[in-house]
This record gives C-alpha cells, structure tokens and sequence, in this order.
C-alpha cells in the first residue's frame, strides 16, 4: 500500500460536538430551519456548486442568529475542531514507513482552508481532496477516480479510512482498500 487517505469529521477530528447543536442551545437558533438547511442545500456547498459565505448571508438572520456571517463561521469552524491526537499519530508513523498519507473530505472550501492552514493539517497530510473544491463528494464513483488519477496509482495501492459505511462501500467499488472508523486500538494498518 502506497497511500492512505483519512476522511476528516469522524477520523481526524473527533465527531462531536456539532456546532449547529450548540449554536442553536448558545444563541437560541431555530433548530428546525437549520436542519432544513443541511437537508436541502448543504450538498450544494459540499460539492462547491453554491458559496457557504452567501447562503449563510441570507439564512443566519431568518435562524435568529444576530452576528455576522464570519462571525458565525468562526464559531462553527472552531466548535468542530477538536483534531484526534493518535490519529495524527498514526498518519505520522506510517509517513515515516514510506506510505503517503492524505485527506479525504466532503468539505466546503471556506472549512477545507481552515482545515489545513489554521488548524494545521496541511503539515500532517500530503494532499488534500475536499468535495468543495473537485466538484464531486464521497461515495460519487468521480470522487476515488479523481483522487485515484491525481495520485497515480492503482486501486489496490490506496486505502480510505472513513467512518461512514457508504463511503467505504463506495471506496471499495473503487477497488480500494478500506478500514470502517473507529477500529480497536491494536489494529494494525500496514
């Protein structure tokens, strides 16, 4: 195995906690309008076909929310970021063995910068493939080609470590090989 790609909420950042859960208890939001907007026009921020900073300028007031949209954006970011220590670790480790580790994320491209350039991972990780900015999310077959193409290798040199099934179905359609997040402690990747 050549490379490992980590997805990042879930693998590399700890799940919880969500930032519009806790939004909505600190500012009082109207939980019900920002799960409209996660259901209905979050992909199209994911996929980098609608601008986060835009669609926020027009829904933060109707959520109640009475900051700015950076300001809302801060928080949110900051919220989701707790970075998981021993998978760092881990990407670190096999690094030192010759594999190449990078990211592998549905994020929008405000996120995917915040990621690698506030928070860091940019010195974990080689590369990064977030959705926001190649115009496809997981488990879209596109996504593995693309990363797949850039990478060039074949399937069977590339792992996803992921923690939601459909993406790992989708990795493994690709012909890559996978690990389901979280795994035991002792697992062995390589």
């Amino acid at each position: 195995m050549k490379h490992i790609i980590f997805d990042v909420d879930g693998v590399v950042i700890q799940g919880k906690p969500f930032a519009a859960e806790v939004a909505t208890q600190k500012f009082g939001l109207n939980q019900a309008l920002i799960k409209i907007f996660f259901s209905q026009k979050w992909k199209e921020c994911v996929e980098g076909r609608s601008c986060l900073k835009e669609l926020l300028s027009y829904e933060l007031p109707k959520w109640g929310f009475r900051g700015s949209v950076e300001e809302y954006m801060e928080f949110w970011f900051q919220t989701e970021s707790s970075l998981d220590k021993e998978v760092l670790e881990l990407a670190s480790d096999l690094k030192k063995k010759g594999i190449r580790c990078h990211l592998g994320s549905n994020q929008e491209k405000f996120r995917a910068n915040f990621l690698c350039e506030i928070l860091g991972l940019k010195n974990y990780f080689e590369m990064s493939f977030f959705s926001g900015l190649m115009g496809v999310s997981k488990p879209s077959e596109q996504f593995y080609q693309i990363v797949q193409n850039t990478l060039q290798a074949s399937a069977t040199e590339i792992m996803l470590i992921d923690d939601r099934v459909e993406n790992i179905e989708g990795a493994m359609k690709a012909g890559w090989k996978t690990l389901l997040w979280p795994v035991e402690k002792d697992i062995k990747i390589v």
